[in-house]
């Protein structure tokens, strides 16, 4: 039997976004998943919207909660599936996501945790940047320069369970905490060189207002102390060496984001 995908939205206040995050779910071409719906207790329409395609959610409430991670862990506390991936209301998955994440999983009995890269789109939907991934080197992550982009990542329920799921008082980069968790518990990862989903920047997302930045920077240096303090690093490595490793090792990559940042601060 083939494995089922569990798919958790979280939500608040994006009523503007939502359907089309729902409808990206929906529409995917492999339909053994489930869809799971965290709404935070918006205010806006965001319910009538969620209420328009309930027949085919597994399960949705809307109710204050403890902020991002903690809704997250609620959705998949409910979630029966094998293989997850979560997606915020501003988000989309890409068309014939869920069959190439399936296949690859199919292929690599081994595999933990699968991510791609992304597209940056703005908040009419315009494609405005390249996002990529790295491929996975837990010491270049801690230092920032192994990157996994978060919309186009799934995991297995038994790694996410492994770990206790997210930490409920990160509040900013949950999912690089999640990562760092998977890192520690020693998973397998996998990166497959495609475009698996949209990351939307708009004024009142978390990445586009910069109003958390302060505590951002806080919670990933708490997360890199914690690594540092569990996994082997040289004392003598640091984000310099991390970016030249980077480089050395994978120059076309390193070039090719370089140049799709450039790239959009020219047009921006």
């Amino acid at each position: 039997m083939e494995p089922k995908i569990s798919v958790v939205t979280i939500s608040f206040n994006q009523a503007a976004f939502l359907e089309k995050t729902i409808l990206s779910v929906l529409n995917q071409d492999y339909l053994n998943y489930e869809y799971i719906i965290i709404d935070g207790g918006s205010t806006d329409n965001s319910v009538e919207i969620i209420k328009k395609y309930e027949e085919k959610i597994i399960y949705w409430s809307s109710e204050p909660d403890n902020g991002p991670a903690d809704a997250l862990n609620k959705g998949f506390s409910i979630a029966t599936g094998g293989i997850y991936t979560f997606l915020n209301s501003d988000d989309v998955i890409l068309a014939g996501t869920f069959s190439k994440v399936i296949n690859q999983f199919q292929k690599n009995k081994d595999i933990d945790i699968l991510y791609g890269n992304c597209l940056q789109i703005d908040d009419t939907g315009k494609v405005t940047r390249k996002l990529y991934s790295n491929k996975w080197n837990f010491r270049r992550f801690t230092f920032g320069e192994s990157n996994i982009i978060q919309q186009s990542a799934y995991f297995t329920k038994n790694i996410f369970k492994k770990v206790h799921g997210f930490n409920h008082n990160n509040h900013t980069c949950w999912d690089r905490e999640l990562w760092a968790r998977f890192g520690l518990a020693q998973a397998n990862f996998f990166y497959l060189n495609e475009f698996l989903g949209a990351f939307r920047i708009h004024k009142d997302s978390i990445t586009g207002s910069a109003r958390l930045n302060e505590k951002y920077i806080l919670e990933v240096e708490a997360i890199k102390k914690e690594i540092i303090a569990k996994y082997e690093i040289p004392i003598f490595y640091n984000r310099y060496l991390a970016k030249l490793e980077k480089f050395i090792l994978s120059p076309y990559a390193s070039i090719r984001s370089i140049y799709e940042s450039f790239k959009y601060k020219i047009y921006h």
